[in-house]
């Protein structure tokens, strides 16, 4: 089974560019925290929060790009689904980064429905289905739920239906339970599983964008921030042999022992969570 090396610098890029001023010398760093001998690909982007896309440096994403693509190593941009307010916003931050299609990034990783009808019909671009696209039940704390093999319910005709119609060419998975099988995945499809955390659960309200706000104006849906996440995180100790994280909105769980099934080969993208979270 082939595991091809990614990097998911999401919600994070700024943090991580603080290591080195280049950006090969910060990949290396990474790598080494990963295990990796080489990187394929890095993602950028969010997953889970409009605002984070909304607010993120030109400057700073033309700086990766650029030398990213200097050292030989594809990106893919991420998308997260941006709220009725924010999408015309969100498809003017999109396009801003047009500049680098096929240049640099090579594909999209779209969270919605309606995104992915958006970037289909607007850019020629490979298009990945992202993490917020797979509905599957999460929740490590449940020791008999999790102590089964998952088989991600989006794998159905339904699926093979929209990959077809909107040419999608990638599927990206958390491991949900103590095992993941790949087997019954579109076999023209390729597979991508995040690593070592997996989302738990995601909404629409950030703790930490709320800091600066009076108190009548805190925990709104959606709050411009000013990138307060990558300042402050919570750590959870919920079971003793497994660490909980919230990042901005969301909630991570780890799964180090995740065992993955299937003579499938797959991306493996390692998000260095780690490096931001010291305890």
């Amino acid at each position: 089974m082939e595991k091809k090396q990614c990097l998911n610098l999401c919600e994070i890029l700024e943090n991580i560019m603080t290591i080195a001023p280049k950006v090969d010398t910060v990949i290396q760093k990474v790598m080494e925290l990963a295990g990796y001998t080489e990187c394929e690909r890095i993602y950028v982007g969010s997953y889970f929060c409009s605002q984070y896309v909304l607010n993120l440096s030109a400057e700073l994403m033309k700086k990766v790009i650029v030398e990213l693509k200097n050292i030989g190593i594809k990106i893919t941009l991420v998308l997260p689904i941006f709220t009725e307010k924010d999408l015309e916003n969100g498809k003017e931050k999109i396009h801003e980064f047009s500049t680098y299609y096929n240049k640099g990034i090579d594909e999209i990783t779209v969270n919605d429905y309606g995104m992915l009808d958006y970037i289909h019909n607007k850019y020629h671009m490979k298009i990945n289905l992202g993490r917020l696209m797979f509905k599957d039940y999460r929740d490590p704390r449940y020791e008999e739920y999790y102590r089964q093999t998952s088989k991600p319910k989006y794998f159905t005709s339904y699926l093979k239906k929209i990959c077809d119609e909107y040419q999608v060419t990638g599927l990206e998975l958390d491991i949900t339970h103590e095992s993941i099988e790949l087997s019954d995945a579109p076999s023209n499809l390729e597979l991508a599983i995040h690593v070592p955390y997996s989302y738990m659960t995601v909404g629409m309200v950030c703790e930490f964008a709320s800091i600066p706000y009076e108190i009548t104006e805190k925990f709104r849906p959606n709050l411009p921030c000013h990138k307060e996440c990558l300042r402050n995180r919570i750590n959870y100790q919920m079971l003793k042999d497994r660490k909980y994280i919230k990042i901005g909105r969301t909630v991570y769980f780890e799964h180090k022992d995740g065992i993955v099934c299937g003579d499938r080969s797959y991306r493996e993208i390692y998000s260095p969570i780690d490096l931001e979270v010291k305890e």
